[in-house]
């Protein structure tokens, strides 16, 4: 597992692959914002890009966009995969984050935003056989939690030499 700090406008890559399974978890940083309400996650702003099977200079690969902004009229925080809206959490819950699971193939990236509240299916052929990075950017004004776990999946048809 992967656990980092990443600042806004910055991007961290955090691994390389084509076959892989990728489970992030994002968080701002924790503030007490609300009466009684000590160390909140700031989940209100977010703004993230994860990149698979991107080229190492950074000129391509296959973008997903992660937005959150609280509902004040709902108390709820609303994420957003690639524009699609769904529900996260409420804005004092204090074990709030945002989920994200990416299933990486050489051709198609699966996303699943918070359990599958949100899924899409991206096909993306890279223009490199080498355009293998997994990175993620903070567009947002705070500082990001980003942990990442990872996984090397096999082909199931393939025989092992």
């Amino acid at each position: 597992a992967v656990t980092r700090k990443l600042a806004p406008a910055a991007t961290a890559i955090l691994g390389n692959g084509t076959q892989l399974d990728l489970r992030f978890n994002f968080s701002g940083a924790a503030e007490g914002r609300l009466p009684n309400m000590d160390r909140l996650p700031n989940m209100d702003g977010l703004s993230l890009t994860v990149r698979t099977l991107g080229a190492a200079d950074g000129s391509s690969g296959k973008d997903v966009s992660l937005t959150s902004s609280s509902i004040p009229a709902t108390g709820q925080i609303e994420g957003k995969l690639n524009g699609q809206p769904f529900f996260v959490c409420h804005v004092t819950d204090p074990t709030c984050t945002l989920d994200l699971r990416l299933l990486v193939d050489r051709s198609v990236v699966e996303v699943y935003a918070q359990g599958g509240r949100v899924v899409a299916t991206l096909p993306f052929c890279p223009p490199s056989p080498d355009d293998t990075a997994v990175s993620v950017t903070n567009h947002g004004v705070g500082d990001v939690l980003v942990s990442l776990n990872s996984a090397v999946v096999a082909t199931a048809n393939v025989i092992p030499h």
